[in-house]
């Protein structure tokens, strides 16, 4: 389950100011129907426009205007109205009520445009001589503010971003603590293997909450050999018998001491989908689909499998390609998110540019290289946190952007318990915890187990 964008909609309510307030406070008599939406009535007894109101009914569409004596019917102003009015600068833009002004609209201060730039009254496209970054682009702005005039091209492939505060190329540098300072703690929970449940094997993975007859399903994907995704059912159970789910619950964890509670696998069914090879390319699953990278065959290029009917398209087709082996979606901001696995470079997809842009660099946490990366939203705060994980889940690096719009490492996780197990694939969602695939690399059992709990849920859990 990931945790969708707020939605801001535009209501019939916004732009009313004042005569909202009016109408809720004049115009509420008890009428037949007894209907009322924001003070205009039940139009069964409407009254024609311009006539007095109060215990009588307005015509749709209208509000009792308290402020006349005697009060009367009027057609409240909107954003909508096709007329400048209320404080807008220019008809239904700009003020404190309506959105702000396209480019060549009237404005009286820069918070009137959209651009943020307003010149001699009117909405200007950028400030004067101004750099941007668009992308990967360092971008200038014309002296007469009508344009851009693109200046360079960040090698994102070598290492280079825009800088917001020079508007110039700069290499990237590791950010944030290494594995010799973590912040936070998280725990394991289950562990299901090829020899101990039914688990068939494979790497890449990643988990979907949906909505079933008997409540929320939760479901693990795992391409298990570039040919085949399988999907299975977790399921929790009170083990302790104390009459509580709890998923966090955890011997080491001092937010919610006690056994873990039983885990159970089923496997449901079995897609075919053409990825070509595992480990190297990371699952994203939707209600209908299953996005997939191709490392080796189209580097940097996504690809979405339908499972209704089985047939793929190519939703993200870079001008370069990028070797992303990790993958996760930003659905508050609409942005995919990777990284070059031994460089640790995180990138996100520009669809505009139609190009990957180098956002930041993390330091070594204990493995190889990248193996592991996730996009969350916090669900009491509403903010997308990028997670990485090296090649072992040792420690799990949490990013985000401040309010300059600069990275940050928020935190630096430690997996507190011992024996940490390799990473292939990374995924988020069932009880609101990591999921990870081990591909029995080195010998090892393939296994699919579970990280979360601890101080990570802090930013993860239902509050």
């Amino acid at each position: 389950m990931r945790l969708s964008k707020p939605h801001h909609l535009l209501t019939g309510t916004v732009g009313l100011g004042i005569g909202l307030a009016i109408a809720l406070a004049g115009c509420s008599g008890d009428l037949p129907g007894g209907q009322t939406d924001g003070g205009v009535l039940d139009t069964t007894m409407a009254c024609e426009s311009g006539a007095p109101c109060g215990a009588s009914c307005c015509v749709s569409g209208e509000i009792c205007d308290t402020s006349t004596a005697p009060p009367m019917c009027v057609v409240p102003e909107t954003c909508a109205d096709h007329a400048r009015n209320q404080d807008e600068t220019d008809v239904d833009c700009g003020g404190n009520i309506c959105p702000a002004c396209a480019v060549s609209e009237r404005c009286g201060a820069d918070d009137d445009c959209e651009s943020g730039v307003c010149t001699s009254g009117h909405c200007q496209l950028c400030r004067a001589l101004s750099f941007g970054c668009f992308g990967n682009w360092i971008r200038v702005c014309a002296s007469d503010e009508s344009s851009w005039t693109d200046v360079e091209h960040c090698n994102a492939m070598g290492g280079y971003r825009c800088d917001d505060d020079t508007g110039t190329c700069e290499r990237v540098t590791p950010l944030g603590n290494d594995s010799s300072a973590p912040t936070g703690t998280y725990f394991q929970y289950a562990n299901f293997t090829t020899e101990n449940s039914v688990f068939l094997g494979g790497a890449d993975v990643d988990s979907y909450v949906r909505a079933g007859p008997s409540g929320d399903e939760n479901l693990i994907y795992v391409n298990r050999d570039g040919a085949h995704v399988d999907v299975y059912r977790v399921t929790l159970s009170d083990s302790d018998g104390d009459g509580i789910i709890e998923p966090n619950q955890h011997p080491d964890n001092p937010k919610n001491t006690g056994p873990i509670e039983e885990r159970t696998l089923v496997h449901l069914n079995t897609y075919e989908v053409p990825i070509g090879e595992t480990h190297s390319n990371e699952l994203y699953v939707t209600e209908s689909s299953i996005v997939f990278s191709r490392f080796s065959a189209t580097p940097g290029s996504l690809f979405s499998y339908d499972m209704a009917n089985g047939a793929v398209s190519q939703i993200v087709n870079p001008a370069i390609g990028l070797g992303n082996q990790v993958l996760g979606y930003d659905d508050v901001n609409e942005r995919w998110y990777c990284a070059l696995a031994y460089e640790r470079w995180v990138y996100s997809f520009d669809p505009i540019e139609n190009e990957w842009v180098l956002e930041f660099a993390y330091p070594s946490l204990s493995g190889d290289h990248s193996n592991g990366l996730e996009v969350v939203t916090d669900p009491a705060t509403g903010k997308p946190y990028v997670y990485v994980l090296d090649m072992t889940s040792d420690f799990i690096g949490q990013y985000v952007k401040d309010d300059k719009g600069h990275w940050v490492q928020e935190n630096l996780f430690h997996y507190s318990q011992a024996g940490a197990a390799d990473v292939e694939g990374m995924g988020f969602g069932a009880f609101n915890h990591f999921w990870v695939t081990n591909d029995g690399s080195g010998n090892a059992i393939h296994a699919l187990y579970e990280l979360g709990g601890g101080d990570i849920d802090d930013y993860v859990g239902i509050k």
